[in-house]
């Protein structure tokens, strides 16, 4: 019975993981595909060289506006790395946002001005928050 129990806290912690963003590649893939289910395009996610944010980062754009998912070891680091994120966004872009999920950070920039009423954004924040 202990076998079944422990089988069984096994797999719900692992469904669980992989909802919340803690697989590496399983919680950055079902934020993507929620914005696509959200009727956003969303552009080939490429691995981010510059590291200027953290190592295990993607970016690409979502209706025109700028992102990086970066996943992180553990929840502290990916919160402890917002600044970088900041700093990423910058004073060029008119409208930006940084945000945590568990493990998962997601930067967000309109250098393009192609978010003038903020719907993307807001829209990118909010499903990213969901997930």
């Amino acid at each position: 019975m202990r076998t079944r129990i422990l089988a069984l806290v096994v797999v719900v912690g692992a469904v669980a993981c992989s909802k919340s963003g803690g697989g590496a590649t399983g919680g950055r893939d079902a934020i993507i595909a929620s914005w696509k289910k959200a009727g956003l395009t969303v552009s080939a996610m490429t691995p981010d060289k510059s590291g200027a944010i953290g190592t295990d980062c993607v970016t690409g754009t979502v209706n025109g506006v700028d992102v990086v998912l970066c996943t992180f070891a553990k929840p502290e680091d990916a919160t402890a790395a917002k600044d970088k994120a900041y700093a990423w966004i910058g004073n060029n872009a008119p409208t930006g946002s940084a945000m945590v999920s568990a493990r998962t950070l997601l930067a967000v920039a309109d250098r393009k001005s192609a978010d003038p009423s903020g719907r993307t954004i807001n829209t990118i924040t909010k499903t990213f928050a969901g997930k």
